[in-house]
């Protein structure tokens, strides 16, 4: 076996050296990988919190349970009463739209924004509970243009 000399032991340093760049480029893939997807997971917890925090405020306020209960009974609702109505609508309508800006950004994956624009969807459509056009109509310039062309398309398109 030939002596390497310093020549070559400089070669397989620079190999050596070029693996560990490779393994170090793969291992911050890897990372970014993880990050993006502990990223999504967060967004979609978001909003589930969200939705979460308006459903906990059904049972713990007197007065809005109240004005869900009218809303649902088809009763007139007292001044007090339309405010926080309209304010509880107004919330799903914010969360709504920041889940609507975060997929438009690619923030947020297609399924998850499927599934959570069904759910907005079927809520502010409800025949008793949903968000009427008057309302949307008084309310819609507080939105992006382009929520609120989805809006408008999925509450109020017609035949």
């Amino acid at each position: 076996m030939k002596n390497l000399g310093l020549s070559g032991w400089a070669a397989i340093a620079e190999i050596v050296a070029g693996i560990g760049v490779v393994i170090s480029l793969l291992v911050v893939a890897y990372t970014v990988q993880q990050n993006t997807i502990a990223l999504e997971s967060g967004r979609d917890d978001m909003i589930y919190q969200a939705v979460r925090d308006l459903q906990i405020a059904q049972t713990t306020s007197p007065e809005l349970a109240n004005a869900i209960a009218r809303m649902r009974h088809d009763e007139s609702l007292s001044a007090t009463q339309v405010v926080v109505w309209e304010g509880y609508q107004t919330l799903h309508l914010n969360i709504w739209e920041n889940a609507f800006i975060h997929w438009d950004d690619g923030l947020i994956d297609d399924d998850v924004w499927n599934g959570w624009d069904k759910y907005f969807v079927a809520y502010l459509s409800d025949a008793k509970e949903g968000l009427s056009i008057d309302t949307w109509t008084g309310i819609r310039d507080w939105y992006e243009i382009d929520f609120v062309t989805h809006v408008e398309n999925s509450l109020y398109e017609t035949d």
